[in-house]
């Protein structure tokens, strides 16, 4: 299993990107990606629409392959999970997903850097 994806799929199910009624699913847009140019289509509330899953989940996992580097202009490169959802509740939901999904002890402060390994 990919990390990256793996943490993906973590934010995909918090943000219960296959319920039918939840904004994830109806945006195609499971890590709930802000829109943050003028070119990026949006819903009401400013997050970004996409025509596929595919394409949201493609997204999703660009974002976090830069936030996960360092490279993000808005993020410090030796966050945690925490502080990437910035809710320490949600960063404990992550992490109980992860440890299942990658067979590993992953908590709220584990480093995202750690994500980018296999």
């Amino acid at each position: 299993m990919i990390k990256l994806e793996a943490l993906a799929d973590a934010l995909a199910f918090y943000h219960k990107a296959y319920d039918p009624i939840s904004q994830a699913y109806k945006t195609r847009n499971p890590g709930l990606l802000p829109a943050t140019m003028l070119k990026h289509t949006r819903d009401g509330e400013g997050k970004r629409t996409f025509t596929s899953f595919l394409d949201g989940y493609q997204a999703l996992l660009f974002d976090l392959k830069i936030k996960c580097s360092g490279r993000s202009a808005v993020r410090h490169p030796l966050i945690t999970l925490n502080d990437l959802v910035q809710n320490k509740a949600a960063g404990k939901y992550l992490a109980r997903f992860l440890t299942h999904a990658l067979n590993e002890t992953i908590t709220g402060e584990t480093l995202l850097s750690h994500f980018l390994g296999e």
